[in-house]
């Protein structure tokens, strides 16, 4: 049997994670920001070619415009394939409604994976990145 030995911590972050949705009106630090992009930047791209850029989004007012304009693309995607969402819980889809809502959920920074190559190689890049 192969041993667990020195994977605790692994185990820690996995069980430990969870999804914010409240966040404080703080800024995040330059470094932090800095910290978590050279966290990402680890992950091993695929065809071993690194075609990520990151754009970090930290004015409010941009940050609004993006909630609108993405609950815009919701309502169209469930409108135009609404039978693929006959699961949606009628609370997240009257959220997509809501011009007060935020699907930031109040977040000060919003860091934005982009995928520079433009294939599946290049999505597989921002889900590891």
């Amino acid at each position: 049997m192969r041993s667990l030995e020195g994977t605790s911590s692994v185990l820690d972050a996995i069980f430990a994670r969870r999804s914010i949705r409240s966040f404080t009106s703080d800024k995040m630090q330059a470094s932090t920001v800095r910290a978590l992009l050279d966290a990402a930047v680890q992950a091993p791209p695929a065809l071993f070619r690194q075609h990520l850029a990151f754009v970090v989004v930290q004015d409010a007012a941009m940050l609004h415009r993006l909630s609108d304009l993405t609950k815009a693309l919701w309502r169209r995607e469930f409108a135009t394939n609404r039978h693929l969402y006959l699961d949606v819980h009628t609370e997240t889809l009257r959220q997509f409604c809501d011009p007060r809502s935020d699907v930031f959920h109040g977040a000060t920074t919003l860091i934005v994976i982009c995928d520079r190559r433009g294939d599946a190689y290049g999505a597989a890049d921002c889900w590891l990145g």
